[in-house]
């Protein structure tokens, strides 16, 4: 079991590896390119991945052998990693957590940001994009699933980033069930589920701007 486990990783480092070279036209960040969904990402030689409740950190300076460098407890029901100009975001349930790589490639937190506004009993599916000033966040929930709740929040939230260690929240926009999101330029995609894609203008970052909505 231990060996089988050992392969997988290797292939695992070996790929996205890789896709350090084949993103590098599209990602500027120096890594692999990421989602909203992401639980792994590499930047230069390492890498990082989230559980649960820990980001964890890899020198993959030879993919066939990655060496663990450092585990960090961050939290609890984390939902996403993503990376942008040696920045890392980590969405969960309960919040919205900021790290720094720092010369060592070892993560240092920023902050945290809690949704606390909703109560301890709260917990929406969460996950986060951000382009190094501010960040996006989807907030959604269902009566039914992983993101089941009494209370249904459905939201896209935008924050200020520019201070790593204070975001600020600036706008909050309703949505009906947003379930992933990525940023491209001046465009921010939000995934509804059944209710379509919803395109959004971003050149104002403080307000996303409503362009369309395929219902298809």
């Amino acid at each position: 079991m231990k060996k089988l486990v050992y392969v997988w990783m290797t292939a695992l480092v070996s790929l996205l590896s890789s896709c350090s070279d084949f993103s590098s036209a599209e990602d500027t960040s120096g890594g692999s390119l990421n989602g909203s969904y992401s639980s792994m990402v590499t930047v230069g030689k390492y890498l990082y991945t989230v559980s649960k409740e820990e980001l964890s950190t890899f020198e993959i300076t030879n993919p066939a052998e990655p060496k663990i460098l450092d585990k960090q407890h961050v939290g609890f029901m984390i939902e996403n990693l993503y990376h942008v100009n040696g920045i890392l975001f980590i969405g969960s349930q309960t919040a919205m957590h900021i790290f720094s790589i720092g010369n060592d490639g070892l993560p240092l937190k920023r902050s945290t940001t809690n949704y606390s506004v909703f109560g301890e009993e709260f917990l929406p599916c969460d996950p986060v994009v951000s382009d190094g000033k501010f960040a996006y966040a989807t907030l959604s929930s269902v009566f039914e699933g992983p993101c089941s709740r009494w209370d249904l929040i459905n939201e896209l939230r935008a924050y200020d980033v520019k201070n790593l260690e204070s975001p600020i929240l600036v706008s909050t926009t309703q949505m009906k069930s947003p379930k992933g999101l990525s940023i491209n330029g001046n465009d921010l995609y939000v995934c509804e589920e059944a209710n379509g894609l919803s395109i959004f203008d971003i050149n104002d970052r403080n307000i996303p701007q409503l362009i369309k909505t395929i219902n298809d």
